[in-house]
C-alpha cells in the first residue's frame, strides 16, 4: 500500500507541477493574443497580420536583438528599429520597455506599419517596406519579406490559432 500511496502521490504532484506550467504557457500565449487584437483594433491592422510579422521578426521573442549592417539594432517582439528610439523616448517608450514589454512592441511595430500602410495602401508592399524601408533600391527585400510574412499570415488564418476574421487585402 505505501509503494502506490507514493506512486499516486509522486502522479498527483506531477499532475499539479504539469497543470501550472501549461497554465504558466497558456497565459502569456492569451496575453500576447490580446496585445495583437488591441494594436489590431486601434490601427486597423488585421491582428493576423501583426501576428505574422512577429514570427517572422523575432520568432516571438520578446527578447530578441538584432544587429544590422548599417549599425542600427533591432529590438523585442517586433524588431523595432533603433532609428525609432529618440521619436519612441519623446513618447515615454524606452528600449528596455520594448523588450521588457511585448503589448508596447506589438503597439509600437502597429503604428510603424500603419505609416507604411497609408504611403501603399493595405498592400504585401506596405508590409515589406515595415522590414526593408520605401526606397527604391529595396524592392527585392520588400518582396522577400511580404513573402515570409504572408506565408506566416496564411498559416495562421487558416489554422485554429486565428484571431480574427481577416480582412480584405490585395496584391501590390
Amino acid at each position: 500500500m505505501r509503494g502506490w500511496r507514493s506512486r499516486c502521490g509522486s502522479s498527483i504532484a506531477w499532475i499539479v507541477r504539469w497543470a501550472g506550467i501549461v497554465v504558466g504557457v497558456a497565459l502569456p500565449l492569451r496575453a500576447d493574443a490580446m496585445c495583437f487584437e488591441d494594436a489590431g483594433a486601434r490601427y486597423g491592422i488585421d491582428p493576423n497580420l501583426l501576428h505574422a510579422i512577429a514570427i517572422v521578426e523575432s520568432n516571438m521573442n520578446p527578447n530578441a536583438i538584432g544587429k544590422n549592417r548599417n549599425g542600427t539594432i533591432d529590438v523585442g517582439l517586433m524588431q523595432i528599429n533603433s532609428s525609432h528610439f529618440h521619436r519612441l523616448q519623446r513618447q515615454g517608450i524606452s528600449r528596455e520597455k520594448l523588450t521588457r514589454d511585448p503589448c508596447t512592441s506589438v503597439l509600437v511595430g502597429a503604428e510603424i506599419l500603419s505609416t507604411f500602410i497609408e504611403r501603399h495602401g493595405y498592400t504585401w508592399r506596405a508590409v515589406g517596406a515595415y522590414n526593408a524601408g520605401s526606397g527604391e533600391k529595396r524592392e527585392a527585400a520588400r518582396k522577400s519579406y511580404a513573402g515570409k510574412v504572408a506565408r506566416q499570415y496564411w498559416k495562421l488564418v487558416n489554422s485554429a490559432s486565428v484571431l480574427v476574421v481577416s480582412q480584405g487585402w490585395t496584391d501590390d
